[in-house]
């Protein structure tokens, strides 16, 4: 952990809980994948690149989750390093703030300015064709985040962003975070037909072959649905709430409370969307029932 890997050519990872890319491009550009998930990591990683005589030209964020952005501010400082980023993320990068009242249903303040949950800001620019660099391909991965990206390198290596979790995240957080659920089934579905010689998703090891723990993550997503529409019975969203952790074993604390429940109202979201259930309010509550 925290070491500088070579995959191929002169394609690299960092290997922190959220996966940084690096490329040299034939420019000798030094492009970052995402910038590290905390401070404390950026400044461990900063010392490898130093070792290495490398600085960054370029920062591409693949989308505006915290554990992706928290080095943007610091390269951009130290090295000048052009910060890019998709349209409908650049807002939450530039304004890092906004971000925790949307993930956290707008209830939990205490969550602002701690770096855990949300980054320094930085300025950021919208990817074109004048500013991405050389031996860079962007693939759309929206479903994790609203227009998340994928970035392929000249040697062949795909970097997945957050698009796809490996079978210890499932496993951990029982319900990982997707923003809209049915469009990650569908960018999952995309990443089957995807060629590259190495595949990096941020939170799992690199490897050749990435159409099984594709078809596991889609397989997980649609246990998920199933089972919050299998509940849907005239339930409040608080009823499910606490019938659905109970299904899937976890043990919510406070710090994570909202996490969840955002979490299980996107998949209510999916479920309207699939024409499978719908909700109304009776008066007393507003329920959700099976169509």
């Amino acid at each position: 952990m925290f070491e500088l890997n070579r995959i191929k050519g002169n394609t690299y990872y960092f290997d922190a809980y959220a996966n940084v890319g690096l490329f040299i491009n034939k420019k000798g550009q030094v492009i970052l994948i995402d910038s590290c998930d905390h401070r404390r990591t950026v400044r461990t990683f900063n010392k490898i690149l130093e070792a290495e005589g490398l600085k960054p030209d370029v920062v591409i964020c693949t989308h505006c989750h915290v554990d992706h952005i928290a080095g943007n501010r610091f390269f951009q400082e130290k090295y000048g390093a052009k910060i890019l980023c998709s349209d409908k993320e650049r807002m939450f990068i530039k304004y890092p703030e906004i971000e925790p009242d949307i993930m956290y249903n707008g209830t939990s303040v205490n969550k602002k300015l701690n770096p855990n949950y949300q980054g320094e800001p930085s300025e950021p620019e919208i990817f074109s064709e004048d500013n991405l660099p050389e031996g860079i391909e962007l693939i759309p991965l929206a479903g994790h985040a609203w227009q998340m990206v994928g970035v392929k390198t000249d040697d062949n290596v795909i970097f997945l962003a957050d698009s796809i979790m490996s079978k210890e995240t499932w496993e951990e957080h029982r319900l990982p975070f997707f923003n809209d659920v049915n469009k990650s089934i569908e960018t999952l579905e995309d990443i089957k037909s995807l060629e590259a010689d190495i595949f990096v998703p941020s939170h799992a090891t690199p490897m050749e072959d990435i159409k099984e723990l594709a078809d596991f993550n889609i397989s997980k997503i649609k246990e998920r649905k199933q089972l919050l529409y299998e509940l849907c019975n005239e339930n409040s969203a608080d009823e499910l709430f606490v019938l659905y952790m109970k299904e899937l074993e976890i043990d919510v604390q406070n710090n994570r409370y909202q996490t969840y429940y955002v979490m299980m109202r996107h998949y209510l979201q999916s479920l309207i969307e699939d024409k499978l259930i719908e909700g109304e309010f009776n008066g007393e509550k507003y329920i959700y029932r099976k169509k």
